[in-house]
């Protein structure tokens, strides 16, 4: 995934040595698992400093008063839309920087910059996109370096994929002090995060937020929800690819592809149930529905259509920035996928409901 030495470099060493621990480390594996510690045990002085410098200032800052959260299954189009709101100077943005090292950018962000920069990929391998320091990105990387509640880790321990996100995504397994920690930790991360961007209104993406709708209406009462969905069928081909892009780069354990596949349908029946169920109760000026499709064909007057809808302010101002980031990727190549039969079938038999809520067919 990178040129460093592995997904999770720089991760905390109680964060790390509690995840192998509780979920285990494949012999294979041991190797890179000792690669990581080693880069934990570096990153420790920089946390150190951070601590002296920022504390003060993070438990006097204010929680981020109404964020606009962009959420949708992976792949379904969040990361192009989260680039085209950080065009927008109305809002700080989580980024790359936030999310390699999560618990030192505010105290050592100069060295960082120096010892990371040259160290980082142009580009995300399993689509081509841009990648940075710079570049937003979303925020369940950082918290995976933070803590051991992020849905990322499955990727890195995938035979215990499913239970990880039972538990930090959907919350079925989890006890309320669990949620109390979660809710704790990531007011602490956007604290941190609203100081370096200026104080701005964040827009922050992340697809796991599906799931999350209730709690992050209790965090952030005013909170605006930007919902964005693409066919199921591309999205099911999309997500195989990125998920054995993503387990490749790190994982520590064996495992099944076909569990896998198995967890990919699962996730998204149930990240789409609790969203379906949890959606209605949101006031129409707090949640917007956007076809990937009409912002891909449509994207200026689908972002006007979503400030208006919102009653954001700003777009104006944004438009331009917009134009010009457009012109500059109208060539950029996305992924093409084999639809076979048994993938196409299986996704009209397990995702059906969101194929017919939606009005998509087979691609082609």
């Amino acid at each position: 995934m990178s040129k460093l030495a592995h997904p999770l470099a720089l991760i905390g060493v109680r964060t790390f040595t509690e995840l192998a621990w509780k979920h285990g480390v494949d012999r294979e594996c041991l190797a890179k698992a000792a690669i990581l510690l080693l880069s934990c045990g570096i990153a420790v002085p920089f946390r150190w400093l951070d601590t002296l410098v920022s504390s003060r200032l993070v438990s006097r800052t204010p929680v981020p008063h109404a964020p606009l959260f962009i959420i949708g299954h992976w792949r379904s189009g969040t990361t192009h839309l989260h680039n085209l709101f950080s065009l927008d100077p109305q809002f700080g943005c989580l980024r790359g920087i936030h999310c390699l090292a999560a618990r030192s950018f505010l105290g050592t962000r100069r060295l960082i910059r120096m010892l990371l920069g040259p160290h980082l990929p142009s580009r995300r391998p399993m689509d081509d996109v841009e990648f940075g320091l710079d570049r937003p990105q979303e925020d369940e990387f950082a918290m995976s370096r933070i803590a051991s509640m992020s849905m990322m880790h499955g990727f890195w321990f995938p035979r215990r994929m499913r239970e990880i996100f039972d538990r930090w995504v959907m919350f079925d397994a989890a006890s309320p002090t669990d949620v109390r920690s979660w809710k704790q930790t990531f007011d602490w991360m956007l604290r941190r995060v609203s100081i370096d961007e200026g104080n701005r209104r964040l827009c922050l993406k992340c697809p796991p937020h599906m799931a999350r709708l209730s709690l992050l209406r209790e965090m952030f009462p005013d909170a605006r929800f930007v919902h964005i969905y693409r066919n199921p069928h591309v999205v099911y081909q999309s997500n195989l690819k990125m998920w054995k892009s993503l387990i490749a780069a790190g994982t520590l354990q064996q495992h099944d592809d076909g569990q896998l596949e198995e967890n990919l349908v699962y996730f998204y029946q149930r990240m789409l149930g609790r969203f379906f169920e949890d959606a209605p109760s949101i006031p129409e000026n707090r949640l917007v529905h956007v076809r990937f499709e009409d912002l891909e064909t449509n994207p200026l007057a689908e972002m006007q259509r979503i400030y208006s809808v919102l009653e954001l302010t700003g777009y104006d101002d944004s438009s331009p920035g917009l134009l010009s980031y457009l012109e500059g990727h109208a060539n950029y190549r996305k992924n093409t996928y084999h639809f076979d039969e048994d993938s196409l079938r299986r996704v009209e038999r397990e995702w059906g409901f969101a194929l017919s809520r939606w009005g998509y067919n087979r691609p082609g």
